[in-house]
């Protein structure tokens, strides 16, 4: 394959093409039960609610991971994340995000807990905005 900086035409869509399949397997590959759509659907509600101000994807999204293994009360992977971020540099908390009002931290839940977020509520059926206020409390 060319260098991607010299890319163009059919070589250039190819190139893409590729990225947006590997993106799609996220999903799929994360785990049985779903590991990245509560981690998206923060990133989703924190773009909507906060705005992508300075942080990236990636960073938003990371702090949703450890959100969905803090919903999913899973203490080992908790335990694993808290041990590994800090050598890699991603958020770790709220805070780390500029999420510091409650009214974020309220309006983040609401947005989530939407009964119309088919993804959330496939794999937390019923999920209230108090269920996902109270994982959020602990990421402060």
């Amino acid at each position: 394959m060319n260098d991607p900086r010299t890319l163009n035409g059919l070589d250039l869509q190819n190139f893409i093409d590729t990225i947006f399949l590997a993106v799609s397997l996220v999903d799929g590959l994360a785990d049985l039960d779903g590991r990245s759509v509560a981690a998206h659907t923060f990133y989703n509600a924190y773009v909507k609610v906060i705005g992508p101000q300075r942080f990236t994807h990636g960073e938003i999204v990371a702090l949703g991971n450890l959100f969905q293994v803090t919903l999913e009360n899973d203490a080992a992977l908790i335990k694993e994340i808290r041990a590994y971020y800090p050598r890699i540099g991603p958020p770790l908390s709220l805070a780390d995000l500029g999420v510091t009002q409650a009214e974020q931290l309220n309006s983040l839940a609401e947005y989530m807990a939407k009964p119309d977020n088919v993804r959330m509520q496939s794999i937390f059926p019923g999920i209230s905005s108090a269920d996902i206020r109270q994982a959020l409390l602990k990421l402060i």
